[in-house]
Order: structure tokens, then sequence, then C-alpha cells
């Protein structure tokens, strides 16, 4: 009887010790990092943080936001490539890390799979009011042509997104425009402002908080059709004015191949939940990036990654010679 005592006590302490092994393995157990490949306070950064916060609600665990620039993107993924493959490291992807695919300079979709796409941007391009050659956009684009490289604009990435959308403007208009590389966007902003560049392209965010300057006057919305926000009523589109130019940006989740069917379907489930949340929609309408549905699952995430990979390949080789 004694015997048969203890040999239960001894089962029972087994099955609670592999039980609390099995509670312990249970994803997620402890603190996520979710990685930005930028620096801090820029729009990327900003989405991240007010997204982890939300997943960090909804998951139960503290989420710890780090930023890796470097490279157009590349340092962040390097440094999430060489941590485990468990779901406690997801980083924050942009057209950044399809151009640095297509420059041959990391392979991202080979390393890389989506969780969900949850944020695009509407692009807006701008000048001074005060400008006395672009009093429209037939006198900007007449301009343009009869003074080729005259006509300049900028942004932080050279060699990356912000020049590569100037330079597609301008094959785009049949003009050459230049490119000006600033350290930062609030460099570029002030640039402008201050007569140094001519055009001010930058996501709707942006130019919303711009528009507290009286001077600044949006010329068209690259998009598809015009929009309904502050500031643009009337505002004409790319595509309205005969310009197949609807470039923009877009921010999604990954996370390193191999990590567990489950642990990434989990994610995946709790990345919906998030994007149809009232808390997440508020932080989309404060940065007027609510006019679009951008939430893309992640098989449309992959195509959209693929599509853009291909894009900017063919812009890359077009660009380089």
């Amino acid at each position: 009887m004694k015997k048969n005592f203890v040999a239960i006590l001894v089962a029972l302490l087994v099955l609670a010790l592999a039980g609390g092994a099995l509670a312990e393995r249970a994803y997620p157990s402890r603190t996520i990092e979710f990685v930005v490949p930028f620096g801090a306070g820029g729009s990327a950064d900003i989405f991240a943080r007010s997204f982890a916060d939300l997943l960090s609600a909804k998951l139960g665990v503290n989420i710890n936001t780090v930023n890796k620039p470097g490279a157009g993107g590349v340092t962040g993924l390097t440094y999430v490539e060489d941590q485990e493959a468990d779901g406690y490291t997801l980083c924050l992807v942009t057209p950044s890390m399809a151009i640095a695919e297509a420059k041959g300079l990391y392979d991202f979709r080979g390393k890389f799979q989506p969780v969900a796409l949850m944020e695009q941007d509407i692009y807006v391009i701008s000048v001074l009011d005060s400008n006395p050659y672009f009093t429209d956009w037939d006198g900007f684009v007449a301009y343009a042509r009869e003074n080729p490289g005259y006509v300049t604009t900028g942004g932080s990435s050279a060699g990356g997104l912000d020049e590569y959308e100037a330079l597609q403007l301008g094959e785009h208009i049949g003009a050459e425009l230049t490119y000006v590389p600033y350290d930062g966007y609030g460099e570029y902003k002030a640039a402008f402002l201050g007569g140094e560049v001519d055009l001010y392209i930058d996501k709707l965010s942006s130019f919303t908080q711009m528009a507290q300057y009286s001077e600044i006057k949006p010329m068209a919305v690259v998009n598809p059709t015009g929009i309904s926000a502050a500031g643009l009523e009337g505002v004409p589109s790319t595509v309205e004015l005969g310009i197949d130019f609807t470039t923009g940006s877009w921010r999604g989740i990954v996370v390193k191949k191999g990590t567990p069917d489950e642990v990434v379907t989990l994610l995946r489930e709790t990345a919906k939940e998030i994007y149809d949340s009232p808390e997440f929609q508020a932080v989309l309408e404060k940065d007027n990036a609510n006019l679009v549905n951008a939430y893309r699952d992640a098989e449309e995430f992959q195509q959209l990654i693929d599509s853009e990979t291909e894009k900017y390949t063919d812009i890359v080789a077009r660009y380089s010679k």
C-alpha cells in the first residue's frame, strides 16, 4: 500500500513537471522584441510603437520595440536573421526591403515570411505657393521639361524609396528632376520651406502637418483618384492628370523563416484582430492612413512583396545604366 502511494506521488510529480514545462513552452511566455530597421521618431517607428502597444495587450506579454537603423534597412534584417526562429523577434518592413533585394544587397524573401500588411500611405506632391513657376500642375510640368535638372526635390534615402520616387516622377512627366539627399526628413522639410528645393513629396500625414503653413500648395495626390482629406479637396490625382504614377509606402510585419506554424498562425490572427480594432483604426485615422483598406493577409502580403521586388528590380536596372 505504501509503495503504491509513493508510486502515485512520483507519477503526479512527473505529470506536474511535464505540465509546467509545456506551460513554459506555450507561446508567448516572455517578452517579444519588435525590430524597427529605421531610426527613432520617424513614421515607421511611430507606427511600430502604436502597433506594439496593441499587440502587447492582445498577447499579454511585453513587446520591446528596438531600433536597428542602417544600410537601408539591411542592418535590422541581419539582426533579426541572427535571432532564433521562434516568434520572439518580429520585424517591421517597408518597400526599402524590396529595394534592398532588387539591388542585390540582401535576400529578403529567402529569409523572411510575412505575417500581415498593416498600413499604406498615400503621397502628396506639394510646392510653395510663392513659387512663380509652378502656379499649377501644367506650369510645373512645362517648366521641368524646358529646364532639365533645374527642378529639385529631396528626401532622406539616397538610392532608396525617396530617390526612386523622384526619378519615376520625372520619367512619367518626361522631365529630368534633381534629387537632393538630406540626413533626415526634418532637414528636407526645412529645406523645402526655405526654398532650397522645389517639390515636397511625402506621405499624407506629413503633408497634413505641413499644411499649417499657408504657403504650402498641393499639386497632386499620388493615387488613382483624388481623396477627401482636409486641405486636399479638389486636388487631382496623378492618374487623373494622365500620369500612371501611383507609388507609395507601406508597413507590414514579418518573421524569420522557420518560425513554427502555430506561432505564425497566432501572430497572423492577432494582427487581423488588431487591424479591425477601434483602437488601431483610431491610430490610422490620426495619421490620415485610413483612406484605404491597407490590411492584407500573409498570402496577399507575399504577393505585394513579390510585385514590389519585381518593380524595383526593373527600376534599379533602368536607373543604374
